[in-house]
């Protein structure tokens, strides 16, 4: 099983490296996540400068606690979801309104949502 693993990942990293993907390599820490700030630090080295992160409810929390992002886009929608499923809630308000100032506030009348920038 073990074998099946590693030539399925080799299989995936040279196809990924065919489409002229580049691949780096990083350590986890010891809760086997990813050092965001590293891999930030090494996308800015290979000259991207900007970044479009749309993430869940833990990646969010963690790039607003850590100060990763410059400006972020809060979407609400109008639209009520329905009682009988389970949804993750978005829990970073308190983050936001402690670190960030609103910037701006849009209405879009395509959606009806409302978009708040924090800056």
């Amino acid at each position: 099983m073990q074998k099946l693993m590693l030539l399925i990942i080799h299989f995936k990293i040279k196809t990924l490296k065919k489409k002229g993907i580049i691949l780096v390599k990083s350590k986890v820490d010891y809760k086997n996540k990813l050092n965001l700030r590293f891999a930030l630090k090494k996308l800015y080295s290979l000259g991207i400068r900007s970044l479009l992160v749309e993430g869940g409810d833990k990646l969010t929390k963690n790039m607003l606690k850590n100060r990763l992002i410059n400006q972020f886009y809060l979407f609400k929608s109008s639209k009520s979801l329905p009682l009988n499923k389970k949804h993750i809630n978005f829990t970073s308000d308190n983050i936001l309104k402690y670190m960030y100032k609103i910037r701006s506030k849009i209405s879009s009348k395509l959606a009806k949502d409302t978009i708040t920038i924090y800056k």
